[in-house]
């Protein structure tokens, strides 16, 4: 699917003055209409004309920028990272995509081979989990035991076979920014196909609980380590995001709300 995405939806890098715009989305056609006259008057000498006409515009963009941004806020009352994405927006504060240059070997040796480093972080992540089980105290409780018998769940249950329309639904619901993973399309390609491939992909989700088989494949993970804090070059200090799927990770819910 990847290969008929890039074949015919290629993605491509906007231009500087596209990038600008979409930066600043107060800024309306009336107003871009506004500064290319005032551009205009820069050029034909007239600097009174010129002076007016650009405290003007600043002073409606001012206007427009209150109003975006309190429109903004009041639509996204109830959405906590939408909030944040605002507040982040206003006092221009960006993420930071910095490549890690260096980390730290086993044996403390510093490493800066670009080829090495996600074998350290990977091997790292991966054995975080061994080592914080090794220090569970044992227990000759069961675990059974903790929970109500009367929410006790039975020794067997079933799962209900996936329609296309479910699976249709399920796509349909993904959040337009959703991360991508491994094996992945882009959301907005992923929702106008949704028809079509509801129906595979429904076959392939019942196959492989009616199998008790699971793609290998799609048990991979995009990890992305982000920075914590302290020393750039200790693997202690990053956090592992591990990245699925965006197709499992979407049709997963069916099963866990069956």
């Amino acid at each position: 699917m990847n290969k008929l995405i890039n074949k015919h939806a290629p993605l491509r890098s906007l231009s500087k003055r596209k990038i600008k715009r979409l930066s600043k989305p107060w800024i309306t056609k009336g107003i871009r209409k506004s500064i290319r006259i005032k551009n205009e008057l820069f050029f034909s000498g007239d600097r009174n004309k010129y002076k007016f006409y650009r405290n003007k515009i600043l002073h409606l963009s001012r206007i427009s920028k209150r109003t975006f941004y309190h429109n903004y806020f009041r639509q996204n009352v109830c959405n906590m990272k939408k909030t944040w994405e605002g507040i982040n927006a206003l006092i221009s504060h960006k993420k930071s995509n910095k490549v890690i240059s260096r980390i730290k070997r086993p044996d403390n040796n510093i490493t800066t081979d670009q080829l090495e480093i996600p074998n350290i972080l990977n091997k790292h992540f991966a054995s975080i989990g061994p080592q914080l089980a090794s220090k569970i105290p044992h227990s000759p409780i069961h675990f059974s035991q903790y929970l109500p018998k009367d929410s006790c769940p039975s020794s067997s249950f079933a799962l209900n076979i996936v329609l296309p329309c479910e699976v249709e639904a399920e796509i349909n619901s993904l959040p337009p920014n959703k991360a991508l993973g491994l094996y992945s399309c882009p959301v907005r390609i992923l929702k106008d196909a949704s028809q079509i491939l509801s129906k595979p992909l429904a076959i392939f989700l019942n196959k492989s609980v009616q199998s008790g088989i699971y793609p290998s494949k799609l048990k991979h993970a995009k990890i992305i380590p982000v920075f914590k804090n302290e020393d750039e070059s200790d693997p202690n200090n990053y956090r592992p995001i591990s990245l699925l799927s965006l197709l499992i990770v979407s049709l997963r819910k069916l099963y866990i709300n069956d």
